[in-house]
């Protein structure tokens, strides 16, 4: 509890008296003690005198609102402090149930260890009889592994006794292989070396025996192909005869009907001439030829115009005609060097180009376009 200042104020009339307010220490504003004396001499004024009342009124008010402020923290500590009392007591309240709780569950832990205690030594004794019944047993069968093991070893030993003999008698008979077995070695290696010699003789045989094989087989590649080729030729010939035959006698009929008909339309029968034959093969292979892209027919008419009539079909007249005296289609394509390139083409007497594309393209077979030397001669033949 706080005790207020008391201050005490003696005011004389008389010169040279002191004036003492607070004889005790009274705090100033800026919180330190000072006395505070008023001191009067025979000059002073009463302004002097209530200047100072009214500073140690002023003293003695902030003095009351610092023991105001300090009983305020004091309740206010003194609240905390209860509060935390209160906190404390309430913990040792909870921490005495905890502790009375464990209590109870240390009893109960006792009893039960107790009895498990008492268990335990009842099964240890149980134990302790089956061990020595265990021991029992166990030096009876040690007794009987040792007469066991000792009629065991004793049978080992008699066994071990004739398998000795027995491979004394093996490493004789070995002996006796090793040399068999050197005498076959060298026997069979001189068999070896004959062996070889003869494989080698054989295999000289079957190389000139494989040598005149493929020769025979060539040869008769080769005649099968003669053969095959003078077939294919005397089937061409046969149907070009056929053919031949067949368009003399077209030919004659149309000949004979363009001359009635240019009789009727008052024409020049020499002036009218028929060079398409009507025939569907024929048609065909004017077809193929035509949209293989390689027959030219204004330059085949411009290099061959002696051997053509101003009507004449130039495709017509090259497959029917022109291809057999060695005219060529055009500049894209050499019929002469294909036939020479290809033997079994003009063995059976196919038109070169007819033949390229409408076989040779898929038998991947070449073609050349027609040289210079050839061009000049293809002139030379059509002039």
């Amino acid at each position: 509890m706080s005790h207020k200042p008391r201050f005490d104020l003696h005011v004389s009339n008389g010169a040279n008296e002191d004036v003492e307010a607070g004889a005790r220490a009274a705090p100033t504003p800026t919180g330190h003690t000072e006395p505070i004396v008023a001191r009067r001499n025979g000059s002073g004024s009463l302004m002097d005198d209530q200047s100072l009342i009214v500073r140690l009124r002023e003293a003695q008010r902030h003095s009351i609102e610092l023991e105001l402020k300090l009983l305020e923290e004091v309740r206010r500590v003194q609240a905390a402090n209860i509060e935390t009392m209160s906190t404390a007591a309430q913990r040792e309240s909870q921490q005495l149930l905890e502790l009375r709780r464990l209590s109870a569950v240390n009893g109960v832990f006792e009893e039960t260890l107790a009895d498990e205690v008492k268990q335990l030594r009842q099964d240890n004794a149980v134990l302790r009889m089956d061990l020595d019944t265990a021991r029992g047993k166990c030096a009876a069968l040690e007794a009987e592994r040792d007469t066991a093991v000792h009629a065991a070893i004793q049978e080992i030993e008699a066994e071990n006794a004739a398998l000795n003999g027995q491979l004394r008698a093996l490493v004789e008979h070995l002996h006796a292989v090793d040399e068999a077995r050197a005498s076959y070695e060298a026997e069979r290696e001189w068999q070896i070396k004959a062996s070889k010699e003869q494989i080698e003789t054989l295999e000289e045989s079957k190389e000139q025996l494989s040598a005149e094989l493929e020769e025979a087989n060539t040869a008769r590649a080769r005649l099968e192909t003669a053969l095959e080729l003078s077939r294919e030729r005397e089937k061409g010939v046969e149907a070009r005869l056929r053919d031949i035959e067949a368009e003399m006698g077209l030919r004659k009929g149309l000949v004979v009907l363009t001359d009635v008909l240019a009789r009727v339309l008052g024409q020049d029968p020499a002036h009218t001439t028929t060079t398409s034959p009507a025939d569907a093969d024929f048609a065909e292979r004017m077809e193929w030829v035509a949209k293989s892209g390689l027959f030219d027919a204004q330059w085949y008419r411009t290099h061959y115009a002696g051997r053509l009539q101003p009507d004449d079909d130039p495709l017509a007249h090259y497959l029917e005609i022109g291809s057999k005296l060695g005219h060529a289609p055009g500049p894209g394509f050499d019929g002469a060097r294909y036939l020479r390139q290809y033997p079994d083409v003009a063995a059976v007497g196919e038109n070169p180009l007819y033949h390229y594309v409408r076989y040779g393209r898929t038998e991947s077979r070449e073609a050349w376009p027609l040289m210079e030397s050839d061009h000049d001669r293809a002139v030379a033949s059509g002039g």
